[in-house]
């Protein structure tokens, strides 16, 4: 997956990468993912490393955001494991802005044209609508289908979201 922030002069470039590890006591081992941005004005690259399995990448419309899904497995002995979902919200820089706790995998992500919302498409058919400056939900998850929500877009006058989905239907 890879992002350019959305404005005119697209000076920033996100990317998320998939790095290969070692396989342990012939187990498959998920590959670590990475996430970079790029300024290409500055030719900085400023690395997150091991953010978890990364689902989805988006950039707000000011270029100062940067949001991205991901699940994170715990293992608790005894063979038992547990799924967590996160939306990681940060400054372009890098600096941590929130940690949001989605009701289910995130496959898409989206900001509102004033950065304000971010829109998250799961993976059961919700929408969860985001308040960025408070990390909380602004209203109860919107539910599409039976299928995972694969993108979304908000209009340019913010006053509309648009879904697409797998379905059976």
């Amino acid at each position: 997956k890879v992002v350019f922030d959305p404005q005119a002069n697209s000076r920033r470039l996100a990317a998320l990468l998939s790095v290969p590890r070692p396989s342990e006591n012939n187990q498959k081992v998920p590959p670590e993912s990475r996430i970079v941005v790029w300024d290409t004005t500055t030719d900085k690259v400023s690395p997150y490393a091991d953010v978890g399995q990364v689902t989805s990448l988006a950039f707000s419309s000011d270029d100062s955001t940067l949001a991205w899904g991901r699940s994170d497995e715990v293992e608790h002995g005894g063979g038992i494991k547990t799924t967590t979902f996160k939306i990681d919200l940060r400054k372009a820089d890098g600096e941590q802005l929130d940690d949001l706790q989605p009701g289910g995998e995130v496959r898409s992500l989206a900001f509102s044209r004033d950065g304000e919302i971010l829109a998250a498409g799961l993976a059961n058919g919700k929408i969860e609508l985001w308040k960025v400056s408070t990390g909380r939900q602004t209203r109860e998850a919107l539910i599409g289908s039976s299928g995972e929500v694969t993108d979304l877009v908000f209009s340019p006058n913010g006053k509309i979201l648009a879904a697409a989905m797998n379905s059976d239907v």
